[in-house]
């Protein structure tokens, strides 16, 4: 087994922890939050490398073999040594680094998928991550050297002043096709029932200035969502209409879960603070070019 570990990578076998713990390949993807398509490249990988050997499928769950038991017993350990190694040479920081952020209410949500994949990539880094609910008490986070990185979205065109553009993004209204029907059905004075963040808040604001400048003017709260998921699982259940960034929603869309309202898309500009006082800035500036590759990509 020694040769055949050699040139595995510490991400591949974290993946594989996980997948161990879970039984399937879709419970390591739900515990990473990232999609089941990157869990499987991964085990490619890790069996390139090593033949199919540790991991054994059968109905769609998987069991490991002695190798795999052995392998089992040990990864955890070889990942938190990695992680207590000590200190970089180079710079003498940790090679265990924090990266602290803090995001907006909604970009927090989008982050989740980022981060996680960033972490299988990476996995000796550590990343905590919070929510501000304004961007005033971001930067304060910032100032305070409370974070290393702060996110926010905003309108396009409002600009983000010392921040760096992690990418663009649309956003639309969005609901079910049962419910679009039925707003179609009432005609154009229809008053759109939305699916709003908590009130006063200015998860709130944002969504305002977004449906203002859709040319929106018509609509009512129908029921609050702390998160961007929470109106994401509440518009696929069909108990409003959702203000939701376009590549959120293309799979549901493709799939006919939820469809656009004829209503122009709001255009939208994603933003990266960082703390010239990070404590540790390799990994503060590592996150922040992945974050931007990141949004920058289609989704698939």
């Amino acid at each position: 087994m020694a040769n055949q570990l050699l040139g595995v990578t510490f991400k591949q076998l974290r993946v594989f922890v996980l997948i161990a713990e879970q039984g399937t390949f879709s419970g390591a993807a739900e515990q990473l939050g990232i999609a089941q398509p990157s869990i499987s490249r991964h085990v490619k990988a890790l069996e390139a490398r090593c033949g199919p050997l540790f991991i054994r499928r059968s109905g769609g769950r998987v069991s490991l073999s002695p190798a795999g038991e052995m392998l089992y017993r040990r990864a955890p350990e070889l990942l938190r040594n990695l992680s207590d190694i000590g200190v970089d040479l180079g710079r003498g920081e940790s090679l265990d680094p924090i990266v602290r952020i803090v995001a907006g209410e909604y970009f927090h949500g989008l982050l989740k998928e980022a981060v996680a994949e960033f972490l299988v990539q990476n996995p000796t880094y550590r990343i905590e991550t919070g929510v501000v609910a304004t961007e005033k008490e971001g930067l304060h986070a910032l100032d305070r050297n409370e974070a290393d990185l702060f996110y926010i979205t905003k309108l396009a065109g409002e600009g983000g002043g010392a921040a760096r553009a992690v990418g663009q993004a649309s956003a639309s209204l969005f609901a079910t096709p049962a419910l679009i029907g039925a707003l179609q059905m009432e005609g154009p004075g229809a008053v759109l029932p939305l699916i709003m963040p908590p009130a006063g808040s200015p998860g709130e604001q944002f969504v305002i200035q977004a449906l203002h400048a859709a040319g929106v003017t018509s609509f009512r709260p129908a029921v609050r969502g702390q998160h961007i998921q929470t109106c994401f699982a509440l518009a696929l259940r069909g108990v409003g209409v959702a203000v939701l960034s376009d590549e959120l929603v293309r799979r549901e869309q493709a799939a006919d879960k939820l469809g656009r309202l004829d209503l122009p898309p709001v255009q939208l500009s994603r933003w990266c603070f960082v703390n010239p006082h990070a404590r540790n800035q390799n990994a503060s500036e590592a996150f922040c070019h992945f974050s931007a590759d990141f949004f920058r990509a289609p989704m698939p």
